[in-house]
């Protein structure tokens, strides 16, 4: 039975209570497909994207031997070896999507059309390969330990800066601090208990060397994925345009996600930079989007201004009377459903990644209520009670007069035996 040509949703809806950045990536990556349609058994082009995908996201897809089409194990009973379900007895559950468009001309008429001749998606295979990439993703990324669920939605949901509990990567610094300190401590115990012996200068150097043998890719670089990203000539164009401008007013920085991935950057997605590259006030999305809740941010700008961004009214008439003076536009996400809202706004700049738009009117800042007081003394009381436990819990250690090296169970020149 022939399929029928899918019907035209130039507005781009899918089903279902997605966040929102999710939701723009997969319209985007349906597009794309639909844009690149592959024959049976030629799907390469899509076997690599939807593949890069899912290993962006950190799982292990296995192209198959043929090299189009590819399978892709998500659960706690996965081979660490070789990415493979490991949970014999356990019960599975298997999403399936066609890849493979068909060969004849795509009638549609929206910019997302077939750029392939005689050849499309006209059975909607685009989209079940969409939506199957789509469960994954979700899946992926479900809480690791189930019975903790509950309580973490609590604080994310109830707690002031609950959100960052789901933003571990805040928390790798003192991590990082606690392990070097108590690693030293216990490479000085074991060698204590080893004692003087002729073993005692190997066995330091072993125990010492052991971070960098049990995690080689940590200790250099994560096998070359950890580096620092060269801003495009785009960005220090646009800073210097607004730095110029001795004319008050913040910047709206779009898309509205608090995360995205920027091309430039390896397309992994990172916290907006632009809230921290410029000088002027970046007002952008502060909400934190999960794979099942929208957990709103604690930037009273920010949500101030989210109904009017969400919203399709045209943009530049409101902004003046939001304190806006320019518009910053990443071209990545849903950044084409902007310039068009943005109409009477001078584009001061238009480059490859970004653009740069500054709204006509007068700037009239808003009143935007500021943090209460008292917790805001009673954090900083609290820090600087941490600060004072620690240094007169380490002061006292370093007085001490009887200090020894670890390899040589020498005392310090100085001290006294």
């Amino acid at each position: 039975m022939p399929c029928e040509a899918e019907p035209d949703t130039a507005d781009g809806d899918l089903p279902g209570a997605l966040p929102s950045g999710l939701r723009a990536e997969l319209i985007n990556f349906r597009r794309d497909l639909h844009m690149h349609p592959e024959l049976g058994n030629r799907e390469f082009r899509t076997t690599a994207a939807v593949k890069a995908r899912l290993e962006k996201a950190g799982l292990r897809p296995r192209t198959l031997t043929m090299g189009t089409g590819l399978i892709c194990d998500i659960g706690p009973d996965i081979d660490t070896g070789t990415g493979a379900w490991a949970g014999a007895g356990r019960p599975m559950l298997a999403l399936r999507a066609d890849l493979d468009a068909l060969p004849i001309p795509d009638t549609k008429t929206v910019p997302y059309r077939s750029t392939v001749p005689r050849m499309a998606h006209a059975c909607g295979h685009d989209v079940h390969t969409t939506a199957v990439l789509g469960a994954g993703l979700v899946l992926a990324g479900a809480y690791a330990l189930p019975p903790l669920r509950g309580l973490v939605d609590a604080a994310i949901a109830h707690l002031p800066g609950g959100g960052m509990i789901r933003d571990a990567q805040k928390f790798v610094a003192p991590l990082a601090l606690v392990e070097a300190v108590g690693f030293g401590a216990g490479v000085e115990r074991l060698l204590a208990l080893i004692g003087p012996s002729r073993w005692r200068p190997l066995a330091a150097a072993v125990l010492l060397a052991a971070p960098v043998l049990l995690e080689p890719g940590l200790a250099w670089g994560a096998a070359g994925r950890l580096g620092t990203a060269a801003y495009p000539p785009s960005w220090r164009q646009a800073r210097r345009i607004m730095a110029a401008d001795r004319q008050p007013g913040a910047m709206l920085v779009l898309p509205w996600h608090l995360y995205l991935g920027l091309p430039w950057n390896g397309d992994r997605v990172v916290l907006d930079p632009a809230q921290r590259y410029f000088t002027r006030r970046a007002v952008g999305n502060d909400d934190l989007e999960l794979s099942s809740t929208v957990v709103p941010g604690e930037d009273p700008y920010g949500g101030r201004l989210g109904p009017l961004v969400r919203g399709t009214a045209p943009l530049a008439p409101a902004l003046p009377g939001q304190g806006i003076r320019y518009v910053l536009v990443l071209k990545v996400a849903e950044w084409a459903s902007f310039p068009p809202r943005l109409a009477g706004a001078s584009r001061l700049l238009d480059a490859p990644d970004l653009s740069l738009y500054q709204v006509p009117g007068k700037i009239v800042p808003p009143p935007l209520p500021g943090p209460p007081d008292a917790p805001v003394l009673a954090g900083d009381l609290l820090a600087l009670a941490v600060a004072g436990g620690a240094i007169t819990g380490v002061l006292p250690a370093v007085a001490l007069p009887r200090r020894r090296l670890l390899l040589f169970g020498r005392a310090v020149e100085g001290s006294r035996r």
